[in-house]
C-alpha cells in the first residue's frame, strides 16, 4: 500500500467542500425565499383586513344615515 498518505485530506477537501458549498448556498437561497414569501402574505392579508374594516366603516356609516333619516321622518 501507500506509505505516503499526505495528499490524500487535500483530495478529500476538494470532492466534499464544493457539495458543502452548494448546500449551504441552497439554505440560504431557501431561507430568503420563504421570508419572502411570509413577507407578501402578510402584506397580501393587511390589505384584506383593510378592505374588511373599510366595508364595515361603510356598512356602519349607511346603517347610521339610514336610521338618522328614519329619526328626522318620525319627527317631522
Amino acid at each position: 500500500m501507500l506509505k505516503n498518505k499526505s495528499g490524500g485530506i487535500y483530495v478529500e477537501a476538494a470532492l466534499v467542500m464544493p457539495a458543502a458549498f452548494l448546500i449551504a448556498l441552497a439554505l440560504i437561497a431557501l431561507t430568503l425565499f420563504f421570508y419572502n414569501e411570509l413577507g407578501t402574505q402578510v402584506r397580501q392579508h393587511r390589505e384584506e383586513l383593510a378592505a374588511i374594516e373599510d366595508s364595515r366603516q361603510a356598512h356602519y356609516l349607511r346603517a347610521q344615515a339610514a336610521l338618522t333619516a328614519a329619526l328626522e321622518r318620525e319627527q317631522a
